[in-house]
């Protein structure tokens, strides 16, 4: 599971915005996709792989 914070690392101010926006939109298209589920509780926003993720990333 990654979560928002893993991705944004640390990032402040106007560097922290773009890569959250870019998160969520990454997650969005990978979701439609059937790759990742997303869990959005308030600001908490975890991405995890799906059964289908899963098997289309292994070796």
């Amino acid at each position: 599971m990654i979560d928002v914070k893993d991705f944004i690392d640390g990032a402040k101010g106007n560097m922290e915005n773009r890569l959250r926006s870019e998160f969520h939109y990454i997650c969005k298209k990978l979701e439609k996709q059937g790759f990742v589920k997303i869990n959005n509780k308030g600001k908490k926003f975890e991405v995890s792989l799906t059964n289908f993720g899963d098997l289309c990333i292994e070796d």
